[in-house]
């Protein structure tokens, strides 16, 4: 009988490696590691109640499919460590599977995970991002090692059914009740020749053990309290649930150097950055950042919500129509909360925007990303309205 996943999974869940995680968060190591299976458990069971749908798994087959995974895979390992593109894929790909298991009902689970496990939501939520692309690197081991097709795909994840009963949350269910309409269908995700030779166990393993090591790398502060509740709003900044973009609803025809054309708003973020590329009296400044302003994000996480691929999509078909332009995304939040808690927050947010663009095709190469936490407030922290302004995402054209 072939090894389940979860067997997989928890082979690689070595004392020092549930220590190692235990320390980043400050939690204790079983809490831990009944977090790490819970969340496991929640993403595969996830994934299994959509297995009997053809255009899911042909989604989650064109993701594994994705030369992006095989980078990962053969990556120098240099390269991972020092937060270079295999590193950024793999994150981007675990946010990806995420989007697709749950919609917008990540950070219910995160909540879900954390009642089950007796940690902190925040914690739940950063593990459901450790765990995730954990589970992917396994699942397309096993796809690439068996030659399996989507259905093939679906067949193995309903074979593991037995093998995770009970690691789930007990009110798993209740939570997602209508995640499966809310989830996005994957865009952006070609479907490649599948290359001769299979992915080995030890290469997935290798992945996996180097996912951690950038996993543990990105979150560095020792401790990681839950964050403020944090809503993102006027006049231009990323949102979340509830907020009300503060951009006009005119939209333009925007033409690009390579032949393509977006249709944006008038007065937005894309309008607003390629009229600065492109304006030779602009040099570029480490003062002239833009607003991003159709960016949502699950509250309190860095997890992006499906709205915002559309503006990510945009940034992405700029940035490759102007091939010799390099940007930094920089996170900020309001002074809500505990210091240490927004400063880890505005870097998970700015690196998971980072992360997406790698994803659709960008080079690591051209992007940087930085959190401020609760430096440079543009709005006046003691009013809603000011807070909503400094809770943002921006970017800058570093090189142009």
């Amino acid at each position: 009988m072939s090894t389940t996943l979860i067997d997989s999974f928890r082979s690689l869940m070595t004392p020092d490696t549930v220590r190692s995680i235990a320390d980043r968060f400050g939690e204790s190591e079983s809490g831990i590691m009944r977090g790490v299976e819970a969340g496991f458990g929640s993403i595969l069971l996830g994934l299994i109640n959509k297995a009997n749908d053809p255009g899911a798994m042909r989604d989650l087959h064109g993701l594994i499919s994705n030369n992006a995974i095989g980078d990962a895979t053969t990556g120098g390992i240099g390269d991972l460590l020092s937060g270079g593109p295999s590193g950024s894929v793999i994150g981007g790909l675990g946010d990806r599977l995420l989007r697709m298991v749950f919609g917008g009902n990540t950070a219910s689970v995160g909540e879900a995970v954390s009642r089950s496990a007796g940690v902190r939501s925040s914690t739940a939520n950063g593990l459901l991002s450790l765990v995730a692309p954990i589970l992917l690197s396994l699942i397309a081991g096993r796809v690439r090692n068996e030659g399996l097709s989507p259905s093939g795909l679906g067949s193995l994840l309903l074979s593991q059914r037995d093998s995770i009963r009970g690691l789930a949350p007990a009110d798993f269910s209740t939570v997602v009740s209508g995640a499966s309409a809310a989830a996005p269908r994957m865009s952006g995700i070609a479907n490649e020749p599948r290359k001769k030779g299979g992915l080995g166990w030890a290469a997935v393993a290798a992945l996996v053990a180097l996912g951690l090591v950038w996993f543990l790398s990105r979150n560095r502060t020792p401790d990681s309290p839950a964050v403020a509740t944090d809503t993102l709003a006027a006049p231009t900044p990323m949102m979340e649930p509830g907020d009300v973009s503060a951009y006009g609803s005119g939209s333009r025809a925007l033409s690009l150097p390579n032949g393509s054309t977006l249709s944006v708003p008038a007065t937005g973020l894309e309008s607003q950055l390629v009229a600065f590329i492109e304006d030779d009296g602009r040099p570029v400044d480490e003062t002239t950042w833009f607003n991003f302003d159709r960016l949502l994000f699950e509250t309190g996480s860095a997890t992006l919500r499906p709205e915002s691929q559309e503006q990510l999509r945009n940034v992405a078909a700029i940035l490759e129509a102007y091939p010799e332009v390099e940007v930094k995304i920089g996170g900020y939040t309001d002074n809500s909360g505990e210091e240490a808690a927004n400063q880890q927050l505005s870097e998970s947010r700015a690196g998971s925007v980072m992360r997406e663009l790698v994803a659709m095709g960008i080079s690591q190469d051209r992007l940087e990303s930085e959190g401020y936490g609760e430096q440079h407030p543009v709005g006046d922290n003691n009013t809603e309205e000011g807070r909503q302004q400094n809770r943002r995402i921006a970017i800058r054209v570093t090189e142009k």
